[in-house]
């Protein structure tokens, strides 16, 4: 049984290029090894795509204002461009065709801006539970985002 994973395209924009930047020694095969991993961890983006969308949703319905409202739009806007993104990904790459690299990491990163933009606004809320709920969801997120 082969039980190789398809190779996925490496970054081609200079942001997404100096973001993955892993030094002058490391060989090629590496490189390729380390962003198939940010397509690899279905587990981990399963989990945190609960997550999030299960925290801001509670905190919508706790304090139904237009900030946290737009702060659940943002995170289900995200994670489902990443899931179509992550799934079509997977796709091309058994396919040996480019896998959407630098628009996955982008959109990573937008992740990783939303949560912050969560945290953010609870703090500003005054809302003590808002805030321990979604700075402790912000804090259990930093490994997987």
């Amino acid at each position: 049984m082969d039980t190789k994973v398809a190779p996925f395209s490496l970054p081609r924009w200079r942001f997404t290029t100096w973001l993955c930047y892993s030094g002058p020694d490391v060989p090629d095969d590496i490189r390729v090894a380390l962003i198939g991993s940010l397509f690899g961890t279905l587990p981990i983006f399963a989990g945190g795509v609960l997550n999030t969308i299960a925290v801001s949703v509670a905190i919508a319905l706790r304090d139904p204002s237009p900030a946290f409202i737009a702060w659940v739009v943002i995170e289900v806007v995200l994670c489902g461009a990443r899931l179509i993104l992550l799934v079509a990904a997977h796709r091309a790459a058994r396919r040996g065709q480019p896998t959407f690299t630098d628009i996955y990491l982008l959109l990573g990163v937008l992740w990783g801006a939303s949560v912050g933009y969560g945290a953010f606004i609870s703090i500003l809320s005054t809302d003590w539970v808002a805030a321990t709920l979604s700075c402790l969801s912000a804090a259990a997120m930093v490994g997987g985002i």
